[in-house]
């Protein structure tokens, strides 16, 4: 998915998993910690 403003999100399967601004799987606006990404693919 294609975002502006300093967005980063991450989908699987059409579903978002991560997304800095939105606040999904994140307390605050920032960018995934070293390895979370792959462990919220695994979970998804």
């Amino acid at each position: 998915m294609v975002g502006n403003k300093g967005d980063f999100i991450v989908e699987v399967d059409s579903k978002i998993i991560f997304s800095k601004t939105q606040l999904i799987n994140c307390e605050s606006e920032r960018f995934p910690h070293d390895g979370e990404i792959v462990k919220l693919i695994n979970k998804a």
